[in-house]
């Protein structure tokens, strides 16, 4: 699915991409990258109970692991793991909850919604070190490329005058980024119209 996503963005189904790695427009040509980043997401492993200090992932490689299916940079850090997988991150803070599944890998981001959403009082907390770090981008179809100079110089601006806006910006894109393509404005930094961008976060986070 998320592939089939990102071509539709590439073909011009859908006007672009958010919430996504830096460097997809060498196998997308048709995607041009924003080159401000929108926000920085850390992965860490989460878990009800305490675990064993740990340094890295290899440490816990007796452990069952959950991970999101389609999200490559978790499944790549856990290759060689016994992975469990959901579609979702619910699922499998759900399994942590009533114990059925000691640990998930996922993004401090997508934890933390999920965690304010469903699981407050549960337990769920990141534990050891951080496991890696991204930095996540807009993309948009290079049939808008006369917007992609004003749209980065916008959200400079935005990041350099106090960064609260556009991070709210990012939380709202990346809540509703669950649900696939969805209609959105760009209001927070620009007013573009209405917008179809794409998102399955299939590589971040």
């Amino acid at each position: 699915m998320p592939d089939v996503l990102l071509k539709q963005s590439s073909n011009g189904h859908t006007d672009g991409e958010t919430m996504r790695i830096a460097g997809l427009g060498a196998k997308f040509d048709q995607l041009r990258q924003i080159a401000v980043p929108v926000l920085s997401i850390e992965g860490r492993i989460y878990a009800k109970n305490e675990l064993p200090s740990f340094k890295n992932l290899k440490e816990l490689s007796h452990m069952e692991v959950g991970v999101v299916r389609g999200i490559l940079v978790d499944e790549e850090k856990t290759k060689g793991m016994k992975q469990r997988f959901a579609s979702g991150i619910h699922p499998l803070f759900n399994q942590l909850k009533h114990n059925r599944l000691q640990i998930v890998l996922t993004d401090n981001l997508t934890a933390a919604m999920e965690i304010a959403a469903h699981f407050p009082d549960s337990g769920i907390r990141p534990q050891g070190p951080v496991q890696y770090s991204l930095q996540l981008y807009h993309y948009i179809n290079r049939r808008h490329s006369d917007i992609a100079a004003r749209l980065e110089e916008s959200m400079l601006q935005k990041a350099q005058n106090g960064g609260k806006r556009m991070v709210r910006h990012a939380l709202t894109l990346y809540s509703v980024s669950l649900i696939g393509t969805f209609p959105i404005r760009w209001e927070p930094f620009m007013d573009f119209g209405d917008w179809v961008i794409c998102d399955f976060g299939d590589d971040v986070g």
